[in-house]
């Protein structure tokens, strides 16, 4: 984490980018092998269990690396009130992606596990977009904050003369 906490250092969003990357293939692998390859009826791929072990694992990282966000990232942007509208988007698709990923392996019934599956898949799918668009209006507003300050320390210079 950077010391004003808004933009990660390099490490952190190697570890960002690389686990949501891995969540993201290994699921979409997953979602391939079962729906895309033709078997016949209660077969599996035999690379599908692969890709969901591997999916599982990539999103307990995933919760790791959420995590170290909480206290610095999240909370100093925040206080700042920087990229509050699609922070507060981008938790909550993480929290649903969470609890649809713990109801698919817990939870009872076919019809709630059918709903529960495709409601993960589809913000599953859509993640990437939302953690592009979050990146890029916190540069944005990042920019527009600097460009104030500028203008004020010129302003200020400008006064003093």
């Amino acid at each position: 984490m950077r010391p004003n906490g808004m933009k990660l250092s390099r490490r952190h969003r190697t570890w960002f980018y690389t686990s949501f990357i891995l969540v993201f293939v290994s699921g979409l692998a997953g979602l391939i092998f079962h729906y895309g390859f033709p078997k016949g009826e209660d077969q599996v791929h035999p690379l599908e269990p692969w890709a969901l072990k591997v999916h599982g694992a990539a999103a307990m990282l995933v919760l790791i690396i959420l995590g170290t966000l909480i206290p610095a990232h999240i909370k100093k942007g925040w206080k700042a009130g920087l990229n509050r509208r699609n922070g507060v988007i981008l938790i909550s698709v993480n929290l649903i992606l969470i609890i649809t990923g713990y109801l698919l392996y817990y939870a009872g019934g076919e019809t709630f596990r059918f709903i529960s599956s495709w409601i993960h898949i589809v913000i599953g799918l859509l993640l990437p977009g939302f953690i592009i668009w979050h990146v890029r209006e916190g540069r944005r507003e990042r920019k527009k904050l600097r460009h104030k300050q500028h203008r004020i320390q010129d302003n200020s210079h400008s006064s003093q003369k």
